[in-house]
């Protein structure tokens, strides 16, 4: 007979160990003895039961926000403070900063396309290397010009997915970002505002994969965007609940009852022979006398 041992595993990132900082996004939990070896184990399960996720990553973060252009043969950077921008917020920071730089360079939107241009007095240039231009809709190359429309629309939508991943427990996936393997636990939409809290409940076995290792001693939580790059919760924690669910084989008992262990050990006492009956002399003379 098969049956499922399942084992509930809370993990909160206030209580692991925080492989980069404050960001709260790539943690190890260290447990003892998860998953160890067993004779009647047929094959082991791992899966997402519930997530609590904080809305606490802004649209423009540290690994995308920087601004490479060339303006009269000289290189600047704008790097943009992060946070949540609309429109108006973003165009005056970037207007901010070119001033700054001395850089006589205008942003401005098209309110009914969404499409960024830069109005500049000289030929400049933006960079491939500018983290942000894919929010601003730019593509590459750009030649140098003195009016640059971007191709798309600006796109302040932020992280719009989050992937649950852990390359301990050796998951098998994949991802059309690497067009390869994952290690992708789950993937969770955001589906509320910013500040807020995604409340995650699975709700079908889809997110159940199968644990390709028979030693489990530690748990590796990797938090990432539809992009890859690790998210970064402002110090802010979250929780997830897994199921660790091992199908064992039962391990099936000798059906015999006591009774029957007794009886089959039993041995069949014989019987006694006859004693052989010694008669005294007195015994012997009085037989004699009465035959």
């Amino acid at each position: 007979m098969v049956y499922f041992d399942n084992k509930i595993i809370s993990l909160n990132s206030a209580y692991g160990q925080k492989l980069n900082g404050s960001l709260t996004s790539l943690l190890l939990f260290n447990f003892q003895g998860i998953l160890k070896e067993e004779t009647n184990i047929l094959r082991s399960y791992i899966s997402v039961v519930n997530a609590q996720i904080p809305v606490s990553f802004l649209t423009i973060n540290s690994s995308n926000n920087t601004f490479i252009y060339t303006y009269n043969s000289t290189t600047y950077t704008i790097t943009i403070t992060p946070g949540n921008y609309n429109a108006t917020n973003l165009i005056t920071a970037f207007n901010t900063a070119f001033t700054t730089n001395g850089s006589l360079i205008i942003v401005s939107i098209n309110k009914l396309t969404g499409v960024l241009t830069f109005t500049s007095s000289v030929l400049f240039i933006v960079l491939s290397t500018s983290l942000i231009a894919k929010i601003l809709g730019l593509t590459f190359p750009t030649l140098s010009s003195l009016i640059l429309i971007a191709t798309y629309p600006l796109n302040l939508l932020g992280i719009k997915n989050i992937s649950i991943k852990s390359s301990k427990l050796l998951l098998s996936g994949y991802s059309s970002t690497t067009l390869g393997y994952s290690s992708t636990l789950a993937t969770i939409p955001v589906d509320t505002a910013s500040f807020n809290l995604i409340s995650y409940v699975s709700n079908n076995d889809l997110n159940k994969h199968i644990i390709k290792i028979q030693y489990l001693d530690a748990i590796d939580i990797s938090m990432m965007d539809e992009s890859d790059n690790l998210i970064d919760f402002n110090n802010i924690d979250w929780t997830i609940t897994l199921c660790l669910s091992i199908e064992r084989q039962e391990i099936v008992l000798n059906n015999l009852n006591l009774h029957e262990v007794i009886r089959n050990n039993q041995t069949i006492p014989q019987e006694n022979p006859e004693i052989p009956i010694v008669e005294t002399q007195d015994e012997k003379e009085l037989n004699l006398l009465t035959k």
